[in-house]
């Protein structure tokens, strides 16, 4: 079989040696093409040719009647326009473990998804769960650890990205609908269509959060319901109630120490302290729920908040409205600096400050607090970091960079 793969990032290149493993004819298709050959034979519709307007590329007829389409698609593997997608990124590795043979098959399948918590859930499940294996979005594509999925629990967590085709083959025995909340509407264009992503995760039992007022009104079949006053509480009990499904009795007790045992780099990790002044690494904070959430670990702390980046069509307004007492002071860097900064202006107890990059960023920060105005500098961009940075771990990395320059 000869098959197309589209983008060669992790996933790309993990389905690529798949496919191969299998004896398939693969082909890469990369974002950052130079030159796009369209055959005569291929029907060139409305739609594809509306996304090639919006990519502003150059197309250009040839006598032969083939078409070429000059020009860079997108900045990231993430942003591969719809239109050239043909199968779910979430089926990945399960379309062999679904076979007749049950080559690959799993003993549970349990997936989560949410606007945020996806990473924390997961890898609370991976530490309670003996044995289990680990993938999907939190960095390890499912086709690469496929040949360990026989006789074992796979934990899979799952963006909306990769649930914008309804999947064929990924159907999990349990599925974690954490929360919903405004994100990537850069990307979905709209609410309606970030809410279908996301309900493309149902499974045979689907655990919801019943304080989340948008997952709560949603019917994706057998539910059970879990909730908690805080964004930890709905976490251990999602746990809970997501181990209980396989057979496992787990215990807060339980969770709250597998909580002290994971280590997550860049959520909300501690980078140093000097001179009063804890600096704290939350890159992969990257909508503006999560900002809130992160902002709300130190109730009882001044912050000088460094945000900005990529905006993913969130609104900003909102949010600094909602944007607890605490946070004395934002300091704004990267494409949508703009955009913030004029959102800002909407809570006048909080002082913005233009950066250049995320060191000037970061430098400032530390300035103003050692005025005796905070103890805490927290990266928790809210956005997206494709404009300076390879991605979120990047930014994460070269904050504790810039941090350990600063102090020492």
């Amino acid at each position: 079989m000869k098959v197309l793969v589209l983008g060669s990032g992790s996933s790309g290149r993990s389905a690529k040696s798949f496919l191969e493993s299998k004896g398939h004819n693969v082909t890469v298709f990369d974002e950052h093409i130079d030159l796009c050959v369209v055959s005569p034979g291929i029907k060139v519709t409305s739609e594809l040719d509306l996304a090639f307007e919006a990519q502003n590329v150059d197309k250009k007829p040839h006598p032969s009647g083939t078409l070429f389409i000059k020009g860079e698609f997108s900045r990231t593997s993430e942003s591969i326009p719809p239109f050239l997608k043909g199968v779910s990124q979430s089926d990945g590795g399960f379309s062999c473990s679904r076979s007749p043979d049950g080559g690959f098959k799993p003993k549970f399948v349990i997936g989560v998804t949410g606007t945020n918590g996806k990473t924390t859930v997961v890898n609370l499940l991976h530490a309670l769960i003996p044995n289990s294996v680990l993938c999907g979005n939190v960095g390890t594509p499912t086709t690469s650890v496929a040949h360990e999925f026989p006789g074992r629990v796979v934990i899979v967590e799952v963006s909306s990205f990769q649930l914008e085709i309804p999947p064929r083959h990924f159907k999990p025995d349990v599925s974690l609908l954490l929360n919903i909340t405004e994100d990537h509407l850069d990307r979905h264009g709209n609410m309606h269509e970030y809410i279908a992503c996301k309900s493309r995760i149902a499974g045979k039992v689907n655990i919801v959060n019943r304080d989340c007022p948008i997952v709560s009104k949603m019917n994706l079949g057998h539910t059970v319901w879990f909730g908690g006053d805080t964004h930890i509480e709905q976490n251990v009990n999602a746990v809970i109630a997501a181990c209980k499904e396989i057979g496992m009795d787990i215990t807060q007790e339980d969770v709250m120490a597998a909580y002290k045992k994971i280590n997550q780099e860049h959520r909300i990790e501690f980078v140093s302290r000097k001179d009063g002044i804890s600096f704290y690494n939350d890159s992969k904070a990257t909508n503006t729920a999560s900002v809130l959430a992160a902002v709300k670990t130190f109730p009882n702390e001044n912050i000088c908040l460094l945000l900005g980046g990529v905006a993913k069509g969130q609104d900003f307004t909102s949010f600094f409205q909602t944007m607890p007492k605490n946070v004395k002071a934002v300091f704004i860097f990267g494409e949508s600096k703009t955009q913030i900064l004029s959102a800002s202006f909407e809570n006048l107890d909080v002082e913005a400050v233009i950066c250049d990059d995320l060191k000037d960023a970061t430098k400032k920060a530390r300035e103003y607090a050692k005025n005796d105005n905070a103890s805490i500098v927290l990266l928790s961009p809210g956005c997206a970091s494709f404009d300076m940075f390879r991605d979120y771990t990047d930014r994460g990395r070269q904050f504790k960079e810039i941090v350990k320059q600063l102090l020492f």
